[in-house]
């Protein structure tokens, strides 16, 4: 029982080194993207509010486990005198709001100004100002992250200082940044990604894989360019479909250890 819950905890740091890890994907033939803040198109994210179903299967074919719905808020704003725009996210399931996270992008350069992340699993609320420069913990740890709170605290401490030597953009809210990409055939965009309070900075290659139609919950056909990662160590794949029109994610499927996770964007959402 104990492995199992340490195993839930560490979930997210697991899902975090999966998908930073080095990838081989990238074809010689790509055209490789370093992104950087000239690249993208902050113009294409607009308020409002998204909202997507989240899901795993053992099969293609089997049924859906472990489902949850994560509510996003996307508002523009000044923060600290800046143009910026905040992501709100509200991660829920059967029993409970399970995540919350506060994220202020700039919307000059896509950077992160502050970010926010609770997690009902630790019993932390961790609080990282890019400004300052400074992180607090604040909650009382749950008795499953007690033995390991204080190594939680270093590599907490560890992976935000180290976030500042290069540009990077902010992995928690991926859905929203590949809306800023510059998506052409045969184009790789390799990106500084840090997710805060989950690892250190980390480069990943995501690559256009080309364009495929598929169809809303209306029936109407939405053309979208897909886009992959792929990990050879850990034997995983991530594929994401974003519509050509609108720049957003309509759907992700990944797979890893024999499993497959889908997030699927909803066409109506909770919020009006």
């Amino acid at each position: 029982m104990k492995n199992k819950i340490i195993a839930i905890i560490t979930f997210v740091q697991f899902l975090s080194v999966l998908t930073f890890a080095v990838s081989a994907f990238a074809q010689n033939k790509s055209e490789i993207i370093n992104i950087s803040a000239k690249d993208l198109d902050l113009k294409v994210v607009k308020p409002g509010n998204y909202s997507y179903l989240v899901y795993t299967k053992k099969t293609k074919d089997g049924g859906a486990e472990n489902l949850s719905l994560v509510n996003i808020k996307i508002e523009a704003k000044q923060y600290n005198g800046k143009s910026a725009f905040a992501i709100t996210q509200s991660w829920e399931n059967a029993a409970n709001p399970f995540h919350k996270a506060y994220t202020v992008l700039s919307a000059t350069d896509g950077t992160t100004l502050y970010h926010e992340t609770f997690w009902s699993q630790t019993g932390i609320n961790s609080k990282f100002d890019f400004e300052t420069k400074k992180v607090s913990l604040e909650g009382e740890p749950t008795e499953a992250i007690k033995p390991r709170y204080e190594q939680f605290k270093t590599m907490t401490e560890t992976g935000f200082q180290k976030s500042f030597a290069a540009y990077n953009l902010n992995w928690h809210s991926d859905l929203i940044i590949f809306q800023m990409f510059p998506y052409k055939e045969n184009r790789t965009f390799r990106v500084n990604f840090y997710d805060p309070g989950a690892a250190e900075p980390q480069i990943a290659d995501y690559v256009v894989t080309g364009s495929d139609t598929i169809k809303d919950s209306s029936g109407e056909k939405v053309d979208c360019w897909t886009m992959e990662f792929r990990s050879e160590k850990y034997k995983s794949v991530q594929k994401f479909w974003v519509a050509k029109k609108t720049k957003e994610v309509l759907k992700e499927e990944d797979s890893f250890n024999n499993t497959y996770r889908f997030k699927i964007k909803l066409k109506t959402t909770e919020a009006n």
